[in-house]
């Protein structure tokens, strides 16, 4: 078990074996290696596949030969390609050997002829299937992606609330350089990853899943009093799902152990009228937004939530000539209400809403938009940036006094209210689902608090509470708040369409396009932070507002954190096991394959004539055959796969008398070899049916003495008959044994016949053969 980083990947992956329980406990055991280690790998099994299907062909030669295998006279063909048979040492070998007999004897006019296509498809169909099986064994690796779990360092946690008994306010200071990091690289990717027009500049592929998935509902009702919502329908609400924390957020964990989490956005632009009212100070007039009292302590409160510069101020530059800029942009405000046990929280960085806006089962948002000298090049529809339809020329060069028309904002400032819902679920819970109540994030907590075996104050009672405590507290500080107050109008996606002080293109449901890209910032940044509690930042200003784990399913959980990367390569070790357990099992069975069947043979008689062609099929058994019929060597073992002579036997070479008809040459003095072994060979001779019969005799007590004579009838072609020379043929006292069912057996394999001289014209001396 190791760990390693490239350079280029801030996250380091543990190599070594893992459960991806994605794929369950048997499938999903998985190796991780280094993609150096991997290439090796993946091109050992493709050797592996490769060499394992040259032993898939010799199986099937095997099994086919012996099928074919026949003791009645045959043409070449079958001769021919029962040899390929027994000695193409693989399936291209044995294609191009079949192809060039069949061709060879395509116009003849047996129907044997095409017996050696069969082969060559069977050859095909080999080659065809470990072609398939190579490319897939590259699956072993590609089928899991390329999911790793992360080498985990600095396992630990932001201190939270609940835990450190901080107050939010604190907390949000505190972390202020961590949030303001995180939440920038969270733009980053949400807007090449969860954009449909990416540019592909950012990797996509760190998180297990690319992008979290959502429902929105672009036509939603007011989430509050109709009367403060400037329409009661095509608002916009947002709604994540229940999301599984191993399947979207990459904690690895079996089915019971996981949580199941929801987060609902809904928000509305809100009206203004009867709820903002003008104040004039000493530098400038100001506008109150009336939502909600904000608490200033010592028992003391205000009746606004906001205030906002009038137009005349934010927009003084385009009536002088000396004040004309060369930018602007929009000023945004975020103003938050937390509830607890269905009241909202007081505290002085909070509002408390109107009744109009208040809600039990919610936290709320007010986000104002200011136009802060931002002009519009043409009028717009959008209800929360709110462009007058009437325009204005204004002074755009002073030098040669041209003007332009521009469009400015009908408000101050627009604001925007949302609500923020979320729910927890324990998916083991009693065998089935148990959710708690779609509320605020506090009471949401409370709620679900019974189905994961703790107590109201966050106290464990099980290692599942202190995984749904892990799961929680790793994203409970990041809102849409944070997101907005941090990139400020960068959070905009009409910031697209900006130049100078001119916002050219207005979508005419722009501000939904906002709130839809605030959400998949928010979304992104609660992936990452998954795998920066597994791998926190080693800086020592962010580590200090850290906790480590202590409870063993919470470090078991941080140690347990997938993500994505192409530095490393994961393997499925059932798929591993699998593909060299059978290839053993398959090339083992081929080595063994004709051992067995001689043992079979030796102690049952089994087949002896498809056991001895086999055999006298080899390349070097045929060798011997050629030279022993040309009258060369003294042969022993002509049963094995190596065929022996005497250590002084010398033997023929390749006669090139006739170029067009090459042989082995004759030896001078041609006689016949024996072939020694545990069996002997028996002749008997009939004169009246003018024959010999020839055998492998049983384990009788009927044996031939040493230099007993046999005489042997041929016949010539014209019918004519000589008698040959009577020779001595020397049987050793050891004789083999072969049974069947019937009786003793005799092979068909032809066994010379020894003629020191043989009349010009005659043939050979003819056999009865018996099976």
């Amino acid at each position: 078990m190791s760990s390693s980083s490239e350079s280029n990947n801030y996250y380091p992956a543990y190599t070594g074996v893992w459960t991806n329980w994605s794929r369950g406990r048997v499938l999903g055991a998985t190796l991780t290696l280094s993609r150096h280690d991997a290439d090796l790998l993946i091109a050992f099994t493709a050797f592996f596949v490769a060499w394992v299907s040259t032993r898939v062909w010799r199986i099937m030669c095997f099994i086919a030969h012996r099928l074919l295998s026949t003791a009645m006279a045959q043409n070449s063909t079958y001769h021919q390609q029962q040899g390929i048979l027994r000695n193409a040492s693989n399936a291209e070998e044995g294609i191009q050997l079949l192809w060039q007999l069949f061709w060879a004897n395509r116009r003849r006019r047996s129907g044997r002829r095409f017996q050696p296509l069969l082969m060559v498809i069977l050859a095909g169909f080999c080659i065809a299937i470990f072609t398939v099986a190579g490319g897939y064994s590259s699956q072993i690796s590609t089928a899991l992606g390329d999911e790793v779990l992360i080498k985990s360092a600095n396992c630990r946690n932001v201190a939270s609330t609940f835990t450190k008994g901080r107050t939010l306010s604190d907390t949000a200071l505190s972390m202020s350089t961590w949030s303001s990091e995180s939440i920038d690289s969270a733009a980053n990717y949400a807007q090449q990853c969860y954009a449909s027009n990416s540019t592909g500049l950012v990797d996509c592929r760190r998180f297990t899943t690319k992008r979290l998935p959502n429902q929105i509902d672009r036509n939603a009702a007011c989430p509050f009093s109709s009367e403060i919502c400037r329409n009661s329908a095509g608002n916009i609400r947002i709604d994540s799902g229940y999301q599984d924390s191993h399947n979207q957020f990459g904690l690895n964990s079996p089915p019971d152990q996981r949580i199941i989490w929801r987060n609902v956005l809904h928000c509305a632009p809100l009206n203004t009228d009867n709820f903002t009212s003008q104040v004039d100070i000493s530098t400038e007039p100001l506008t109150l937004y009336h939502y909600g009292t904000v608490d200033l302590g010592n028992g003391t409160q205000r009746d606004y939530v906001a205030t906002a510069r009038s137009l005349e101020s934010q927009y003084s530059s385009h009536y002088s000539v000396e004040e004309i800029v060369s930018y602007a942009n929009f000023d945004m405000q975020v103003l938050s209400s937390y509830v607890m046990k269905g009241k909202p929280i007081v505290q002085t960085d909070m509002f408390t809403p109107i009744d109009a806006m208040a809600r039990t089962d919610a936290e709320l948002k007010i986000v104002l938009l200011s136009g802060n000298g931002v002009v519009f090049v043409e009028p717009g529809s959008d209800e929360w940036y709110r462009v007058s339809d009437t325009g204005t020329n204004i002074l755009q060069d002073s030098e040669v006094e041209s003007s332009r028309r521009v469009y400015y904002p009908l408000d101050p400032a627009s604001p925007l209210g949302c609500t923020d819902q979320y729910q927890f679920c324990n998916p083991g819970y009693r065998g089935g689902r148990a959710c708690g109540p779609l509320t605020s994030f506090y009471d949401a907590l409370v709620g679900a608090v019974p189905y994961f075996n703790t107590t109201e104050k966050g106290v464990a009672k099980s290692d599942m509470l202190d995984r749904f405590k892990y799961f929680y507290e790793t994203f409970a500080f990041v809102t849409i708040s944070n997101i907005i107050n941090h990139l400020g109008p960068a959070s905009l996606l009409s910031q697209v369409h900006l130049q100078n002080t001119a916002q050219n293109h207005l979508e005419p449901n722009q501000w939904q396009l906002d709130v839809a890209h605030w959400w998949d910032i928010l979304m992104a940044n609660k992936q990452a932070l998954y795998l920066d509690a597994a791998y926190s930042s080693p800086e020592p200003a962010i580590l200090a507002n850290y906790v480590n784990y202590t409870a063993p399913a919470q470090i078991e959980l941080c140690q347990n954190q997938k993500m994505r990367s192409t530095a490393y390569a994961s393997f499925s070790l059932f798929g591993l096991i699998f593909t060299f357990v059978v290839g053993f099992l398959i090339v083992l069975f081929s080595y063994i394959q004709e051992p067995l069947s001689t043992w079979i043979f030796k102690k049952r008689g089994r087949k002896p004539y498809q056991h001895l062609e086999w055999t006298t099929n080899a390349t070097l058994q045929l060798y011997r055959l050629a030279q022993e019929e040309m009258g060369w060597g003294t042969w022993s073992d002509c049963t094995e796969l190596v065929p022996t002579t005497k250590d002084d036997d010398m033997l023929g070479c390749v006669d090139i008398t006739d170029p067009k008809h090459p042989g082995i040459a004759a030896s001078p003095q041609r006689h016949c070899g024996q072939c020694g072994g545990n069996g002997s060979v028996k002749v008997e001779t009939d004169a009246a049916q003018d024959t010999t019969q020839i055998g492998i005799t049983s384990d009788s007590t009927s044996t031939l003495d040493d230099n007993q004579e046999s005489n042997v009838t041929t016949s010539n072609v014209s019918g004519s008959t000589a008698q040959t020379d009577q020779e001595d043929e020397t049987l050793t006292d050891e004789e083999e044994t072969v049974s069947t069912a019937e009786g003793t057996v005799y092979t068909a394999i032809v066994i010379n016949t020894c003629n020191n001289t043989t009349a010009p014209g005659s043939s050979a001396a003819s056999h009865t053969r018996a099976d």
